[in-house]
């Protein structure tokens, strides 16, 4: 824990990680100045499959403003699995930005075989809110 109250695990790890925690950012940030508050994750993993090896990594961000509380979120997932005949990974990216009427949402879908890139989308929206 740190001085300030807030406490903060960073770590790298894998399939030794002794504990569940071993490899898993999990942090609060505050920029008072910047009228901010974060919280943001980072996690991955690596194991074997039949005939190959798989990877997974996560990270996201949540923040607020906290003078105007305008919310937003982002976040990403990227996979990736190897075999002796080829590889294949895809990577998912979510953006959302709330504001007092609607949240506007954008989501990028994105594969890879072998290392060149294979087939991609992107969807945007806004969303309205109703928070009676």
């Amino acid at each position: 824990m740190s001085g300030d109250g807030e406490s903060t695990k960073e770590a790298s790890g894998g399939d030794h990680a002794k504990d569940p925690g071993d490899g898993v950012t999990w942090r609060v940030e505050r920029d008072v100045l910047g009228h901010r508050t974060e919280c943001v994750v980072d996690h991955g993993s690596e194991w074997e499959v039949a005939d190959g090896s798989a990877s997974d990594h996560y990270d996201g961000r949540v923040w607020v403003d906290t003078e105007s509380f305008a919310q937003g979120a982002t976040s990403s997932a990227d996979f990736t699995v190897r075999w002796p005949e080829g590889t294949a990974r895809s990577r998912a990216e979510l953006a959302a930005t709330y504001g007092p009427r609607n949240c506007d949402v954008v989501l990028t879908v994105e594969t890879w075989r072998d290392g060149e890139p294979f087939a991609s989308r992107r969807w945007e929206r806004t969303i309205e809110r109703d928070l009676t």
